[in-house]
């Protein structure tokens, strides 16, 4: 299990079948399997999708 800290402003979070991921523009920056997440943080400006949103 993890916890995931995103503090850079201007990041996504978007979720697409098992995962969870992070982009930034038209990269993604990091993919994370939903059932490895524990736990949440987002400091700053960070766009969460409905999806995912819904997904936590």
């Amino acid at each position: 299990m993890s916890y995931v800290y995103l503090t850079e402003e201007n990041v996504k979070l978007q979720k697409k079948g098992g995962r969870y991921l992070v982009g930034r523009s038209l990269e993604i920056v990091m993919e994370i399997p939903e059932e490895t997440l524990e736990g949440l943080v987002l400091i700053g400006r960070i766009q969460v999708s409905a999806e995912a949103m819904v997904s936590l």
